[in-house]
């Protein structure tokens, strides 16, 4: 999720949650052009190993055969432990260069590219992506090429690129991939709550399952699924938990090297995506906190720096 998330929000993610809750993690999309991408770069995308040791791998993006299979074979170089081949970003600028989801109509071009990189790649390889780009009549098509390429793994977005996150995830395509390929299919799209993971299951019959944007919603998903599966009770964070957790996130992204100011722009990200749960009654505030400078003045603001631990922030033993 470039520009949503980074990797101090995936090593929070992955060091908070319970064993078993989480099966693997990708980086952000790398874009890779004309050249390959250097190994410095896959190396930061990557970040820290997380403590958790959930296996994390590095997805690229683009469409040139020989630079993305060059940097795929530089991934083996760096702690990732597979390859993501991301053919599903919707972006309109992604789309006018040919990448991301603007493959998925040319089956032919998209299985070379995958059968390249497979070729070259040390590492596994996995591909995500769309139902399609205007309709869905050539999904079948797109999943045969990346199975004869030697993928090994397909996460499916129930959503077309021209869908919206707004328009609801059609299932019944997840149900069609799963028929059409013996590759495992990750469903994706419409998963905002545990219960929804056994209800697409179900409908589906996909291998597994991802979550993205909920994940920036409600950090605690992954338990709550953990727990929904096991019959046990659910965590139910309250205010207090949410203000410990984006405290945890901005100090964690200053201490991997982000400004004051970066840190504080993801941090309103994130509290605006919050707003929509635990966060919901705050809302009121958001627009005011959102024009604070300061992270300090931003929790100030919000009513919850009370509950940032102490330490977390400058002057956090004198507020204002």
């Amino acid at each position: 999720m470039e520009g949503i998330t980074d990797p101090s929000f995936r090593r929070l993610i992955l060091d908070g949650s319970e064993s078993g809750a989480i099966g693997g993690a990708c980086t952000e999309f790398l874009r890779v052009t004309q050249q390959p991408l250097k190994t410095e770069v896959l190396h930061r995308a990557l970040g820290r190993r997380p403590q958790s040791q959930v296996p994390v791998g590095v997805q690229l993006m683009g469409n040139d055969p020989w630079a993305m299979a060059e940097t795929a074979r530089r991934a083996a170089d760096t702690e990732a432990a597979f390859v993501d081949l991301n053919f599903g970003c919707p972006a309109p600028r992604v789309f006018q260069h040919g990448a991301g989801s603007a493959l998925l109509d040319r089956p032919s071009d998209l299985a070379r590219l995958v059968e390249a990189i497979v070729t070259a790649s040390p590492l596994p390889v996995t591909v995500k992506i769309r139902s399609g780009v205007n309709d869905d009549r050539l999904l079948e098509t797109v999943l045969a090429g990346i199975e004869a390429a030697g993928a090994c793994l397909v996460t499916v977005h129930a959503r077309l690129k021209i869908e919206s996150y707004q328009m609801p995830a059609k299932w019944r395509r997840l149900a069609r991939a799963v028929a059409a390929t013996n590759l495992p299919i990750i469903g994706n799209g419409g998963l905002e709550r545990p219960e929804d993971l056994e209800a697409m299951g179900r409908a589906t019959g996909v291998a597994g399952f991802m979550i993205g944007r909920a994940a920036l919603r409600n950090p605690w998903i992954f338990d709550q699924s953990l727990a929904y599966r096991q019959n046990r009770s659910q965590p139910q964070p309250d205010l207090a938990d949410h203000a410990r957790w984006l405290a945890r996130y901005a100090s964690a992204m200053e201490n991997s090297g982000a400004s004051p100011r970066q840190a504080l722009g993801r941090l309103k990200q994130a509290a605006r995506y919050q707003s929509a749960q635990g966060l919901a009654e705050l809302a009121d505030r958001l627009p005011t906190a959102m024009r604070c400078q300061d992270r300090d003045d931003f929790f100030r603001t919000l009513g919850l720096w009370e509950a940032v631990p102490s330490g977390e922030g400058e002057g956090r033993d004198s507020p204002h």
